[in-house]
C-alpha cells in the first residue's frame, strides 16, 4: 500500500465508513504515517463490533488479548481511571514505565508476542459507555512516539470518532430508512446540488428553512446558513483530500414556520480518490425533520417502554440522527451523563445496542402520531 498523508487517511478514515474500503486499510495507512510495528483499532469487550481491524498483528494474538489479556492492558486501565478519552497519550502517560515492564500485561503477553512497549493511543468514547481503543505500538529497541506523532494522532481523533458515528448511522439507517423520515443530499466539490431523494425533496420544496438557490442548499436563518456553509466547506476539504479537523458535523437548521428545527448531518464521503468531477459527490446530507408523520415523540416512548422524560428525549434524539456527543451539548450536560441515559434506557427495552435500540422504537407496532 502506497503511503498516504495525513490528509489522505482522514479521506480513507471516511471512505471506511461509508462501507467504501476496509478498516483494515485505514489501520494500515496509520501504521505507515506513524511509522509503527503494529496498530489496533477496535473494541476488545465486543468482538461483533462493526469497527474492528489490526496491522501486523496476527488472528491468534487478537484472540488471547479479547479474552485473557484485555483486563489486564495497564494502558486502558490508566486512561479510564484518569478518565482521558479522545485524546492522544504515550504509553508511559498512563503508567509508569517501571510498573509496565513489571506487569503480567507486558511480561507474559507483549514481550512473547510482538515485543510492543511504546504507546501512542487513546480512548475514544462511544454509546452504551463503551470505548474504541486505537493503539499504535513500537518495540522496546526503538524511540517513543515523538510530541509531533502525538500531535497527528489527536488530529485523527476527532475523525475517527466522526467516522466511527456516521459508520453507526448508517448502518442504523440501512435497518430503518424506510421507516424515517430522511432526507439524503448529495453535493459536488462546487457544492452544487447533485441529487436528492424524495423525502429531502419534500424538505427542500416547502422551503421551511432550508431552500436551493442557485443550485446550493442554503438555509434561511443567517446564522444558520453560516454555520451549515462552514461543515459543507470542511466536509468538501476532506473529499479532496484536505486535512479539517471540522470537517462535517451535526446542525440544527431553524424553520421559517416556528416548527421544531431540522435536523442535518453533514459529512465527506471520503477519497475514493480525490474529487475533480462536477459530477461526483463531494458532500453527503441526511436531513430528519422531527415533525413528519411517522417520527417518534417522547410521549409515546414514555407509555410504551417506562422511559423517563430525560431517556425519551435522548432516544428521540437517536432517532433524528443526533450523537451522543451531540445531544449531551445540546442539553449542556456531560457525555457520561447522556451515556447513563443511554444504559438505562436499553436496559428498560431489553436491547444491547443502540442500533437494536432504534430498529426496536423504530419497528414498533405503536403508529406514531402528532401527540408531543
Amino acid at each position: 500500500m502506497t503511503e498516504l498523508t495525513e490528509s489522505e487517511l482522514v479521506g480513507l478514515l471516511y471512505d471506511a465508513a461509508l462501507g467504501r474500503t476496509t478498516w483494515s486499510k485505514v489501520v494500515e495507512a496509520l501504521g505507515q504515517l506513524l511509522d509503527c510495528s503494529s496498530v489496533y483499532i477496535g473494541d476488545p469487550q465486543h468482538v461483533s463490533s462493526d469497527i474492528a481491524a489490526a496491522y501486523r498483528i496476527p488472528a491468534r494474538f487478537l484472540e488471547l488479548y479479547r479474552t485473557e489479556f484485555y483486563k489486564h492492558d495497564p494502558w486502558a486501565m490508566g486512561a479510564a481511571r484518569l478518565g482521558v478519552y479522545n485524546k492522544a497519550q504515550r504509553g508511559s502517560d498512563l503508567v509508569d514505565d517501571l510498573v509496565f515492564e513489571r506487569s503480567i500485561f507486558y511480561n507474559d503477553f507483549l514481550r512473547d508476542q510482538n515485543d510492543a512497549y511504546h504507546l501512542a493511543g487513546a480512548l475514544v468514547g462511544r454509546p452504551h459507555g463503551r470505548s474504541l481503543i486505537v493503539g499504535c505500538h513500537r518495540p522496546k529497541a526503538l524511540e517513543a512516539f515523538s510530541d509531533e506523532a502525538l500531535a497527528q494522532l489527536d488530529r485523527l481523533l476527532p475523525h475517527i470518532s466522526r467516522a466511527a458515528d456516521l459508520h453507526q448511522s448508517l448502518l442504523i439507517a440501512h435497518d430503518t430508512l424506510d421507516q424515517m423520515p430522511l432526507g439524503a443530499i448529495q453535493l459536488n466539490h462546487e457544492a452544487r446540488l447533485l441529487h436528492a431523494n424524495e423525502a429531502a425533496r419534500h424538505i427542500l420544496k416547502s422551503e421551511d428553512g432550508l431552500e436551493i438557490a442557485n443550485s446550493h442548499i442554503r438555509a434561511a436563518s443567517r446564522n444558520d446558513d453560516q454555520a451549515l456553509q462552514r461543515l459543507i466547506a470542511g466536509a468538501i476539504e476532506i473529499s479532496n483530500g484536505y486535512a479539517a479537523r471540522d470537517g462535517g458535523g451535526f446542525i440544527r437548521i431553524s424553520r421559517k414556520s416556528g416548527k421544531i428545527p431540522y435536523s442535518v448531518l453533514v459529512s465527506p464521503v471520503g477519497l475514493d480518490r480525490i474529487v475533480l468531477s462536477s459530477s461526483s459527490p463531494a458532500a453527503l446530507l441526511f436531513v430528519s425533520d422531527p415533525t413528519a408523520e411517522g417520527v417518534v415523540r417522547p410521549n409515546d416512548l414514555r407509555e410504551l417502554f417506562d422511559l423517563s422524560p430525560a431517556e425519551a428525549q435522548l432516544v428521540v434524539g437517536l432517532t433524528e440522527g443526533k450523537s451522543l456527543r451531540d445531544i449531551a451539548d445540546l442539553n449542556g450536560v456531560s457525555i457520561s451523563t447522556v451515556r447513563t441515559l443511554l444504559q438505562r434506557a436499553a436496559a428498560k427495552t431489553e436491547t444491547n445496542s443502540q442500533r437494536d435500540l432504534l430498529r426496536l422504537v423504530l419497528g414498533s407496532p405503536r403508529k406514531w402520531t402528532g401527540r408531543g
